[in-house]
């Protein structure tokens, strides 16, 4: 029984030599964060490293032995391959998490985490709204589009370094969409979530190979919906030319009115209501509530020479209305020829026209909260 376990005894201090440091670790490390994300560590075990060397020495000491005894050659068999995995392990050569997730495999995104049949019903009466013209539809096709690009960026890049490639891509973009905007979404997925993936670990592909996955099915339905209700309507054909800035709609009067005139056109009692502190030389002298949403501006002479269009005004100035997207309003009519601070954190984006009027669109937040239009 003594010679059996003096034969034994080596191959299995080799064995347990190559498995402690997996639980055991004296070494350095180091970890590398990008905006507060694990995107890579550092974890040398100088001590699994000696271990694991001692190890290889003992279990090739024991295949040297003679008279050779099969027990001790099979545990050495064992251990020499434990001791070099540790060796590789332990020198950086090889990561265990890395291992680990590629052993597993990903886990798999739900095949039903796209939208319920009920949620689709829904949200493809919502995007049906005669309220929603073609920019709009786009405007909310390509927010989804960007968002489902850069997931799918996201996602690719993690699943290329740590899984063998990516198990969902964004699908094509529509006909109807313009060179710039395709540029828009492909931009999106070139954000440093992609560019400097994180870590291999079971956590993060949960995370990236599952999770987000999931997220992206959803917003791929969510596109669908959008682009069956753009092509509905508007065809597939790139849009044509919309309204220029000034263009009015839906408004109860137009600049150059006089003022009696148009509060007796519309039976308004109320007067005219002076600016205080109005510059001399300013052509907005008084202002005249006209309609929900609708207030003129009125001269020294008492003509309309601006109009301020907000919340509850039911046309359209431009083409646009209150409350839509500051990018709705770029997509309309590119970029404007000046930008403004007002009060209370609005923006505002002047459009000038060839007859002298200028259109202004005044942004809080990223959503249009009034326009104004003067001569």
């Amino acid at each position: 029984m003594k010679e059996i376990w003096r034969g034994l005894r080596r191959p299995l201090v080799a064995i347990a030599l190559g498995l402690v440091p997996f639980w055991l670790f004296l070494g350095f490390s180091n970890e590398v964060r990008v905006n507060g994300a694990l995107v890579g560590d550092s974890r040398f075990n100088l001590g699994g490293l000696a271990m694991a060397l001692i190890g290889i020495g003992l279990a090739i000491g024991t295949l040297r032995e003679r008279p050779r005894r099969l027990p001790p050659l099979v545990l050495a068999a064992l251990a020499l391959p434990i001791c070099l995995l540790q060796a590789a392990v332990s020198a950086e050569f090889l990561s265990v998490e890395r291992l680990r997730a590629v052993v597993m495999g990903p886990p798999s995104p739900d095949p039903g985490a796209g939208l319920a049949e009920a949620e689709r019903a829904r949200l493809a009466a919502s995007a049906r709204r005669p309220i929603l013209d073609e920019v709009a539809l786009r405007d909310e096709f390509l927010s989804v589009a960007k968002r489902l690009e850069a997931r799918a960026a996201e996602h690719a890049a993690y699943a290329g370094q740590c899984h063998g490639g990516a198990r969902f891509a964004a699908p094509a973009l529509p006909a109807w969409l313009s060179d710039t905007e395709r540029a828009e979404v492909a931009a999106a997925g070139q954000g440093p979530r992609s560019a400097t993936p994180p870590a291999c670990s079971t956590a993060q592909s949960g995370v990236l190979m599952k999770d987000l996955v999931e997220q992206a099915l959803r917003d791929r339905d969510l596109a669908g919906i959008i682009q069956a209700a753009r092509e509905e309507r508007f065809g597939t054909a790139p849009a044509a030319a919309g309204p220029a800035p000034g263009q009015l709609e839906g408004a109860p009067l137009a600049l150059g009115e006089p003022g009696d005139a148009l509060r007796a056109r519309l039976g308004l009692a109320a007067l005219p209501e002076p600016l205080p502190g109005a510059p001399e030389a300013s052509s907005m002298q008084a202002r005249l509530p006209v309609a929900p949403g609708v207030t003129a501006y009125l001269d020294r002479a008492g003509t309309v020479r601006a109009l301020l269009l907000e919340e509850g005004f039911a046309g359209t100035l431009g083409g646009v209305r209150p409350s839509q997207t500051a990018s709705s309003v770029l997509r309309r009519h590119g970029p404007p020829a000046r930008e403004v601070a007002l009060q209370g954190g609005v923006r505002g984006l002047l459009y000038a026209q060839e007859d002298g009027t200028v259109t202004r669109f005044d942004m809080r937040g990223g959503a249009v909260v009034g326009m104004l239009l003067l001569r």
